[in-house]
């Protein structure tokens, strides 16, 4: 009989003891998972604003075709292209884009919101470098860019 309730017992013990190490490894890896989701949400916004103005700005990339201005107090990128101007800013909490005829002032609040941005500052660090510095909410990040139009120019 001892031999039997032995043949019962230790395969059952074997199997508690494989399901508590799957539901243990299942908690610690949800958990990790979870860290990682969130610390991706924490700078999704600033790196999708790199990112996005990086393609801005390569799309413009060519002779005075990149401008650094203040415009009605708000202060600007300005991608150029023959007659149209596109204003890249930061308006009421959002990125936004507008382009408008180069003969006409921009209404800034007619701008499309891109994305969530508290601010953001344009700066030349040198003779063929852009950079932003990007805030928002506790998240702050620099992006800087090279500006090959300009390397031509100098």
């Amino acid at each position: 009989m001892r031999r039997h309730t032995l043949n019962v017992v230790f395969p059952l013990l074997v199997l508690c003891i494989f399901a508590l190490s799957a539901s243990l490894l299942v908690v610690v890896s949800a958990s990790g998972f979870r860290r990682m989701v969130e610390r991706g949400e924490e700078h999704y916004e600033v790196n999708t604003a790199a990112a996005y103005l990086r393609e801005k700005i390569s799309s413009y990339d060519e002779a005075d075709g990149i401008e650094i201005d203040e415009v009605d107090g708000m202060e600007c990128l300005i991608l150029k292209e023959e007659h149209m101007h596109t204003y890249i800013y930061v308006y009421e909490g959002k990125l936004m884009e507008l382009t408008v005829d180069d003969n006409i002032n921009p209404n800034f609040i007619a701008g499309t919101p891109v994305l969530s941005l508290d601010a953001v500052s344009f700066h030349y660090d040198n003779d063929h470098l852009l950079r932003a510095d990007l805030n928002y909410q506790e998240d702050h990040s620099t992006a800087v860019f090279y500006i090959a139009s300009l390397e031509d120019a100098s």
